[in-house]
């Protein structure tokens, strides 16, 4: 989904917020409503930020990875590395893109293997 930069920024925010908290208050729709009051934004926002609700916060929290993965990834001379070096480069990139959020992704498995969050 395109966002303009103010709502980009706005679920980054609401992301950042829901990592520190998620090992307390959990995954789930009221804790993002929650976390958004406290951060100032409607209602309104959040919605147009996550129109599906905890669906689009998960997927947000996977782009989220994906970019300071890239990120990471512009240091590192991948088009010198073989295939095998390249793999385990991102591989090892991503790993170190979640440590940050142990906490916050060990309280997001449970909740991604039950069937409502399958893809």
């Amino acid at each position: 989904m395109s966002l303009t930069p103010d709502f980009d920024s706005q679920r980054t925010k609401i992301l950042q917020k829901l990592f520190e908290q998620s090992p307390f208050r959990g995954w789930t729709e009221l804790n993002i409503q929650n976390i958004s009051k406290e951060l100032g934004y409607t209602e309104r926002i959040t919605v147009r930020a996550f129109p599906n609700g905890l669906r689009d916060v998960i997927d947000a929290h996977a782009d989220l990875i994906d970019k300071r993965m890239l990120e990471s990834a512009k240091s590192c001379k991948l088009s010198e590395l073989s295939i095998r070096k390249k793999i385990s480069t991102l591989i090892l990139l991503r790993m170190d893109a979640v440590s940050s959020h142990r906490d916050a992704i060990s309280r997001l498995i449970p909740l991604l293997s039950t069937p409502q969050y399958l893809p």
